[in-house]
């Protein structure tokens, strides 16, 4: 049987805070086990050297460490790094 590239995208792995941002469009028939990552995911931020915005991203870094900004990670699945 042959399938075409529609097909595989169709099934993919995602994070679980990806799926849950787009519900409606995804069906999740497994997760991994609790711990077999190994480790924590982490999404680091930082301003770029040359930025031609550094007052803003400067600011932007700051409010994402917010409890404004925890809130609506929290609110897309993400928990608070340590």
């Amino acid at each position: 049987m042959s399938r075409g590239l529609g097909d595989v995208y169709k099934r993919q792995i995602v994070y679980a805070t990806d799926a849950a941002g787009m519900a409606d469009q995804v069906q999740v028939v497994a997760e991994a086990p609790e711990g077999s990552l190994g480790g924590k995911v982490i999404y680091p931020v930082a301003v770029v050297k040359n930025t031609a915005h550094a007052e803003e991203a400067k600011n932007f870094v700051e409010f994402l460490k917010t409890d404004e900004a925890m809130k609506v990670f929290e609110e897309y699945g993400f928990t608070k790094g340590e």
